[in-house]
């Protein structure tokens, strides 16, 4: 049985490793989320390419509130504790998550589709750049003496494990499934 502190050190490792597997699959189904959010006319030359731009720039909009949220979460968890501030972040990348999951297609809502994902990437690059520092402090501050550098670097390694896990997940959708029904959510 794990200890507490055990505990809560594998739950600061995951917490930031779902959010990196988040980002992960964001970016690897670009191709499945520019055709549901973006309108593509055949008739009209380039919107192809206009519509993978457009999911591009809302994949990279999540960058653009990290060092933010890093700034925002960060002196929270100076002020309110580490947990806190960690459980901010949790919740907020759960709620970004919710919100993309729920999100209707352009087809549905027009153009309120692709400004809630605008949204809710924003959320999700603000609870990374948060989560980030403020579970790398608390894996360092949990560290027995002399073991800093270890649990530290089990930081990384949890966002490189959610970055596998999120291209394994993505490579297998698209083996799996056809455009068409990954579209459809099938």
């Amino acid at each position: 049985m794990l200890t507490t502190n055990r505990k809560a050190i594998v739950a600061a490792i995951a917490g930031n490793a779902m959010e990196w597997y988040d980002f992960t699959v964001f970016a690897l189904m670009t191709p499945v989320i520019k055709n549901l959010f973006f309108p593509v006319d055949p008739n009209v030359p380039g919107s192809e390419i206009n519509a993978l731009l457009l999911t591009t720039a809302l994949f990279g909009t999540g960058f653009i509130m990290r060092p933010i949220g890093g700034i925002v979460l960060g002196y929270f968890g100076d002020r309110k504790g580490r947990k806190a501030a960690m459980t901010l972040g949790m919740t907020l990348m759960a709620l970004s998550v919710a919100m993309l999951s729920l999100t209707p297609t352009y087809a549905t809502a027009g153009i309120a589709a692709p400004l809630i994902v605008l949204v809710a990437r924003l959320l999700q690059g603000f609870s990374v750049g948060g989560e980030f520092g403020t579970s790398t402090a608390f894996l360092f501050e949990a560290a027995p003496p002399g073991r800093t550098g270890f649990y530290g670097s089990w930081q990384i390694a949890g966002q490189l494990m959610a970055n596998v896990l999120g291209a394994v997940l993505g490579a297998g959708l698209t083996l799996m499934f056809t455009q068409e029904q990954l579209a459809a959510g099938a």
